[in-house]
């Protein structure tokens, strides 16, 4: 039995398109403005960044960044889920860095609260 080939074509050319999609989209989240497989290469195969896009490096020296080793910077970037397809390559933007400072202060913000909760709970039993 052949398989229908017309069909086979047409869900790979979906698949392909979703896939494309779907990275456009997480690199837009992050404040990329297109996928770093789509960023232009230099005559010697290195990636030609956009504005706005920075190597782990050179982000570490932006005066948003509070982080001043790039060891320090990673460790931020994964602990707080940062995409790995990005970390590997290296690439950060403002965008998504801010973004991860954020959420790691409604983190802090959280637990605080819970923590004051907690306690005032415990002292309330306590006081029964």
């Amino acid at each position: 039995m052949t398989p229908d080939w017309g069909q086979l074509y047409e869900t790979s050319n979906q698949e392909f398109w979703r896939e494309v999609d779907a990275r456009t989209a997480e690199a837009r989240e992050w404040g990329f403005p297109k996928s770093p497989e789509e960023f232009e290469r230099s005559a010697e195969g290195e990636l030609l960044l956009p504005p706005g896009v920075f190597w782990f490096s050179e982000m570490i020296k932006q005066t948003c960044c509070k982080h001043r080793t790039v060891r320090e910077l990673l460790k931020f970037l994964k602990a707080r889920n940062y995409p790995k397809s990005f970390s590997a390559l290296q690439l950060v933007t403002e965008v998504g860095y801010k973004k991860l400072l954020e959420r790691q202060q409604r983190a802090r913000r959280e637990a605080d609260a819970k923590r004051k909760r907690d306690k005032r709970k415990k002292e309330k039993d306590e006081a029964k």
